[in-house]
């Protein structure tokens, strides 16, 4: 079988979907990855992946996105897809609308969190559900990596059940497993590395710098905490549009020696084994995978009492969950885990066994191929 996996940037098919993407090849399957060109396209070639670049806006830009969609067509009938799978908001709307287009057999999508969220003004919030109902009817096969958007689709009726699939989350666990690293020499390293010599409690942040993942909280809550930010320092990995305005924002508070910026990163599991604190104050997420691998390494997590973070964590037992888009009660977790060794050292032992348990990369793999069987029998095209 011919897939195609689909997303808007580059660093989505390097970060994200190259664990189904080795699983789906390992399994017989022809596999190409389509996204707009960036810096990781270089690397996947050189690594053997076949990576097509088209690009895609992350803004909505109709009659540019309407190119896009031609141009993906026209690739798409040119590399004969059996199925063509695309992934997060921008490229599933346009992506899928390009499968209907070039009369691609099956087209999949996974929904990483649905663009629209519980804390989106009313009408907005309208607006971009009505475009993914729209983008529903051109849809062979939707997954859903959040339990409550499983729900929120078969409920609402957006698609009929039999093609919609919980897809759920997970990873390699033996990728995160703290029992490879020297923790102390890790969290020495880290410390010096970024903040220079002190014993210092580090809370870490991993994710693309743009609005709805919610660094100026975090920020803000360190601002708030004054003198009781003494021993604290927050270590920000990622990069992203908003990377300049964050830098400003430290300046102006006077936070320079309590906060780093440590730019895209390639060594996450060394970073977590020494950090102390996980922190993600998101406003809308699918399943986030920096909170599973974050949790297998043994980190108590804070987040944002949101769709997909509050699937992941336990409140008071794996982490604590918050608000979103409220820099006081993060604040306040904070001054909790910072000032208690003890209780972050039986959340982080907790959230280990609990991806342990439910969150393993295999069973996101079984579910992936036999949705894809299932929806291919259907149609007469399983091979």
């Amino acid at each position: 079988m011919r897939i195609a996996h689909v997303a808007t940037v580059d660093i989505t098919l390097k970060a994200l979907l190259l664990p189904q993407v080795r699983y789906l090849l390992a399994r017989g399957h022809e596999v190409e990855m389509i996204a707009s060109a960036g810096p990781h396209t270089p690397t996947l070639r050189q690594a053997g992946f076949v990576v097509h670049n088209v690009f895609i806006s992350r803004r909505i830009e109709p009659w540019r996105d309407l190119r896009s969609a031609i141009e993906l067509a026209r690739l798409f009938r040119r590399r004969r897809y059996d199925l063509v799978h695309t992934h997060t908001s921008k490229a599933g709307f346009v992506g899928r609308l390009a499968g209907r287009l070039a009369g691609v057999p099956v087209v999949a999508h996974t929904a990483h969190g649905f663009f629209f969220h519980e804390n989106m003004p009313p009408l907005q919030r309208r607006l971009f559900e009505g475009l993914e109902r729209l983008a529903a009817g051109w849809t062979d096969l939707l997954f859903l990596q959040s339990r409550e958007d499983y729900e929120y689709v078969l409920a609402s009726g957006m698609m009929p059940p039999a093609r919609v699939r919980y897809l759920g989350n997970g990873i390699d666990l033996s990728a995160f497993d703290i029992t490879r690293w020297d923790r102390p020499w890790e969290r020495q390293f880290l410390r010096q590395t970024f903040f220079g010599d002190g014993d210092y409690i580090v809370a870490l942040m991993v994710a693309f710098m743009i609005e709805r993942k919610g660094h100026i909280y975090l920020l803000q809550a360190l601002e708030a905490m004054g003198v009781e930010r003494e021993r604290l320092r927050v270590l920000l990995v990622g990069d992203g549009p908003l990377e300049e305005s964050l830098r400003g924002f430290v300046r102006d508070a006077g936070l320079e020696r309590h906060v780093a910026f440590a730019g895209y990163r390639e060594d996450i599991p060394r970073l977590l084994a020494g950090a102390d604190i996980y922190v993600l104050p998101s406003l809308s997420e699918g399943m986030p995978r920096s909170i599973l691998e974050a949790m297998a390494m043994e980190l108590p997590v804070i987040a944002s009492d949101i769709r997909g973070c509050r699937e992941l964590v336990v409140d008071g037992e794996t982490g604590l969950l918050v608000p979103p888009a409220d820099a006081g009660a993060l604040a306040e977790a904070l001054r909790r885990l910072a000032g208690d060794a003890d209780l972050r050292r039986r959340m982080g032992e907790a959230g280990r066994q609990r991806v342990q348990q439910e969150f393993d990369e295999r069973l996101v793999f079984q579910r992936l191929e036999e949705g894809y069987r299932d929806i291919l029998q259907a149609k007469g095209l399983w091979k």
